[in-house]
């Protein structure tokens, strides 16, 4: 199985520098690794206030700003696996997860750039946070 390099490290930091950055105390980031017949899925979950609604409508949309390591480890594995259902991302006043899917196919390759789609769950607001 083939999997880029350096493409959970992003997200761990990302869980730390920003999910966390308001946390006085029990501040956790989990990595979970999870073996599936196809796939192996990687989740990357902190314990923080969630991602405000501005930030992940620019995610959405591609139009993050400074804060490009989330849609740079979109773009690397779309490429890498030359599939669309690679990141998924939900977020809520508990808390935020990326999973990432690494797919066990031999086809793993640097291919030509094409749209991705990005499952993204909001519940709630930062405001809501504990």
């Amino acid at each position: 199985m083939k999997v880029p390099p350096l493409i959970i490290q992003p997200l761990v930091e990302n869980a730390i520098k920003h999910g966390l950055a308001d946390a006085t105390e029990d501040g956790q980031v989990n990595i979970a690794i999870v073996e599936k017949p196809d796939f192996i899925e990687v989740s990357v979950t902190d314990n923080g206030c969630g991602m405000p609604r501005e930030v992940l409508e620019a995610l959405k949309t591609g139009q993050a700003g400074k804060r490009i390591g989330l849609l740079n480890v979109k773009e690397r594995m779309r490429l890498f696996y030359h599939r669309e259902d690679v990141l998924q991302l939900s977020t809520s006043p508990e808390g935020t997860r990326v999973r990432l899917l690494f797919y066990k196919s031999s086809d793993a390759r640097e291919p030509e750039a094409e749209q991705i789609r990005e499952e993204v769950t909001e519940y709630g607001s930062p405001d809501d946070c504990r």
